[in-house]
C-alpha cells in the first residue's frame, strides 16, 4: 500500500585553497580588530572590550560559515538538492524529477566533451570536489526551459533508489 521510495544523503564539500585563504583572511582580520581595539582601549574604555568580543564572535562565525555540505533528497523520483552552510543555514539549490534526466552518467573527459557540459546554461556543482572519483552528472531541462547540468556524488544507496526513476535512454555507463 505504501511503496514510497525515499533516500537522503549528506555530502561534505572538501575545501580548496580559496576556502583556506578566506579562513586565514577572516582570522587575521579578527586579530587586527582585536589589536586595534586594545590599542585604543585607554581612549574608548569598555567599548574597546566590547569590540574585542564582537570581533571574536564574528570571526569564528565567519570561519564556521566556510564549511559547506550538500543534502541530496529523493522522494518518489523527485530529486532535491540543498546547500547547508556551517550547519546553520540552508539554501535550496535545485529540484527536478529523475524522469526528466536526458543523460545520467559518470563524469569522464569523453562524456564532458560529448555532451558539452561546459556550455550548459545552468551548472549546479553539488559534489565534494571537482575531481572526485565517484562524480556523476545529470543533464535536464529546468522549468524555465533552460538546460542545466547537475554534478553530484551519489552513494550506492542513493543510486539504487534513483535507478528505477531514471529513463533507460538517459543512462550512460562510461
Amino acid at each position: 500500500m505504501y511503496n514510497d521510495i525515499c533516500a537522503e544523503q549528506i555530502l561534505k564539500r572538501h575545501g580548496d585553497l580559496s576556502v583556506l585563504g578566506r579562513r586565514i583572511l577572516v582570522f587575521f582580520g579578527m586579530v587586527f580588530v582585536i589589536l586595534l581595539a586594545l590599542y585604543f582601549s585607554p581612549l574608548f574604555g569598555a567599548a574597546s572590550f566590547v569590540a574585542c568580543g564582537l570581533a571574536i564572535w564574528f570571526g569564528f562565525k565567519g570561519m564556521q560559515l566556510q564549511g559547506i555540505e550538500y543534502e541530496y533528497s529523493l522522494t518518489n523520483g523527485e530529486f532535491d538538492v540543498d546547500m547547508i552552510r556551517g550547519q546553520m543555514s540552508r539554501k535550496h539549490i535545485v529540484s527536478t524529477s529523475c524522469r526528466s534526466f536526458e543523460v545520467f552518467a559518470p563524469v569522464t573527459e569523453a562524456n564532458t566533451q560529448k555532451y558539452r557540459l561546459d556550455e550548459m546554461q545552468r551548472i549546479f556543482d553539488c559534489a565534494s570536489k571537482k575531481n572526485a572519483p565517484d562524480r556523476w552528472f545529470a543533464v535536464f531541462t529546468l522549468t524555465d526551459g533552460t538546460r542545466g547540468v547537475l554534478y553530484l556524488e551519489p552513494s550506492e544507496r542513493m543510486m539504487d533508489a534513483m535507478m528505477p526513476f531514471i529513463p533507460q535512454r538517459a543512462l550512460v555507463d562510461q
